[in-house]
């Protein structure tokens, strides 16, 4: 069929169905790929053999998603997606992930635990989140559980605690390296809400 001085195919029926057809075989695929990467992750993240380090790395995977885990340098990741995957976040990937926050010896394994929790809504998470932000030597640690807590700010003791590290805490300037706010930030930040945020950013 002529067009504007071009010429072009008939768009038939058939051609209509065919498309379809390989816009959801894409889909299918990209979520078969998802899934299948995601079940490697948890498996890794439970896995004690695997060592604290490749666990967290794994636990990052779960939190960016695949497209930062494929197109992004580890070491050059900037940010997450707004919510974990769903489902992505098991009661056993959960708890073994606070557990390398809770115990690891290496505080950046114990930041990048609090890190990738942050945005999983599980009020069994909090107190251990607490704890660390209120005892946890580290300023990176602490800036992280402050964060984190802010998605769990409506449970019991959360929004006490917060507040006093906006004030006590001795963390007035940001980590050398890490979070990039200070823990007393952190908390503020935490304690804002969504359209506050939102506001603050615009």
């Amino acid at each position: 069929r002529t067009r504007a001085g071009r010429t072009s195919s008939d768009w038939t029926a058939a051609k209509s169905r065919e498309f379809a057809w390989d816009v959801a075989r894409v889909v299918r695929d990209d979520i078969l790929g998802d899934r299948s990467a995601i079940a490697r992750a948890q498996a890794t993240v439970l896995d004690p053999e695997v060592g604290a380090g490749g666990r967290v790395t794994s636990l990052g995977f779960l939190r960016h998603g695949r497209m930062y885990a494929e197109r992004l340098n580890p070491d050059e990741l900037q940010g997450m997606a707004p919510e974990p995957i769903p489902g992505a976040f098991t009661e056993d990937v959960i708890a073994a992930a606070a557990d390398i926050g809770a115990a690891s010896p290496e505080p950046l394994l114990r930041s990048y635990a609090w890190r990738y929790l942050r945005g999983v809504r599980d009020p069994n998470l909090t107190q251990a989140f607490l704890y660390s932000l209120a005892s946890d030597g580290d300023a990176n640690v602490r800036c992280q559980a402050a964060l984190a807590l802010g998605y769990l700010v409506d449970e019991p003791g959360v929004r006490g605690a917060l507040m006093r590290a906006t004030v006590e805490d001795p963390s007035t300037e940001p980590p050398t390296r890490g979070c990039i706010l200070s823990v007393r930030a952190a908390a503020q930040r935490a304690l804002q809400s969504d359209d506050e945020l939102r506001a603050a950013s615009l």
